[in-house]
């Protein structure tokens, strides 16, 4: 895997699914990057200004569909940004037109394959994780 200049990733992972950040866990954390895991969108904003991911991988579904929501709201807070890759059952998402959504980078189909996952990292635009160190200076 790609580690942007031997930088290592900080990647959060918001789904209600256990085993999705238990795939996730192994398939990054074999090239060192740390995953973090939230199971439910009320923790989720607290999660990302304390930990500051590199990386958010959400589940559109959360607690019911929350996801639209979710990324709304991260998209106008001055205080975040983290690009996110959508993680989905959905087999339609062109109907919910998720690929349109704030901050949203890249979509990927479960069940989780490592090839997809390193390819959805791997997509993220360097430009977006420069923005996330220089944030992350900012605020400490």
């Amino acid at each position: 895997m790609r580690k942007r200049g031997r930088q290592l990733l900080k990647v959060l992972v918001a789904d209600s699914a256990n085993i999705t950040h238990f795939v996730l866990e192994r398939i990054l954390g074999r090239d060192g990057h740390k995953v973090f895991y939230v199971k439910y969108p009320r923790d989720l904003i607290s999660q990302i200004r304390e930990l500051r991911p590199d990386l958010l991988f959400l589940e559109p579904e959360i607690s019911g569909g929350k996801g639209r929501k979710i990324v709304e709201y991260l998209a106008r807070q001055v205080d975040i940004s983290v690009p996110i890759v959508l993680i989905t059952r959905i087999s339609d998402s062109a109907k919910y037109q998720m690929d349109t959504w704030p901050g949203v980078h890249r979509l990927i189909r479960k069940p989780l394959s490592s090839e997809k996952v390193i390819e959805a990292v791997n997509a993220i635009p360097l430009p977006d994780l420069k923005e996330s160190e220089q944030r992350k200076e900012k605020l400490g």
